[in-house]
């Protein structure tokens, strides 16, 4: 049962790609709405902000009993809050299979493992999208080149981008 948080502009959209439930992440009481709608039952948060606050909404929605939190960037760790919550997160570059030298925490050797999964991953997410169950939120083409994508980065700051994502292609030429 997939409840997802969001603007309560976007509660309809999520709903027709597949949330059983929506709860405005704005709300003071999102946590426990979510909470009191899964009967404290649960034990499963995928955070794709990262933020203080959105990893506070996750750990106060899962229930009782703790569970896991998965944050798509490395998380504040002082806003590990609960014993219970078993926390970790993605770093998406592994999936390439090569090194990464960047900073701390996103720094990583080669990891074949990791572009194995992720291409098992990407077979079995194509077969879902296929076959409906899983569908895609709507994008939006804003270029080809990098200006372009500071223009959608700017788009993004000032928050005119809501219920979409924007893609750039860029040819490698």
């Amino acid at each position: 049962m997939p409840v997802v948080t969001c603007s309560s502009r976007n509660f309809d959209l999520v709903k027709t790609t597949g949330a059983e439930a929506a709860f405005d992440y704005k709300s003071p009481t999102c946590a426990s709405d979510i909470r009191d709608f899964t009967k404290n039952q649960l034990a499963y948060a995928a955070d794709c902000i990262t933020t203080a606050g959105s990893m506070r909404i996750c750990y106060e929605s899962l229930g009782t009993e703790g569970g896991r939190y998965v944050a798509l960037d490395s998380f504040p760790i002082a806003s590990h809050s609960r014993r219970a919550v078993r926390p970790s997160w993605v770093f998406a570059m592994s999936a390439f299979g090569s090194a990464v030298d960047w900073v701390a925490p996103y720094k990583c050797d080669a990891s074949p493992a990791d572009r194995d999964f992720a291409a098992a991953w990407m077979r079995q997410v194509g077969g879902l999208v296929r076959d409906g169950v899983v569908k895609p939120l709507r994008h939006r083409i804003i270029g080809e080149t990098l200006e372009d994508i500071d223009k959608g980065i700017e788009e993004l700051r000032s928050g005119r981008v809501s219920g979409m994502k924007l893609v750039c292609c860029i040819n490698k030429s």
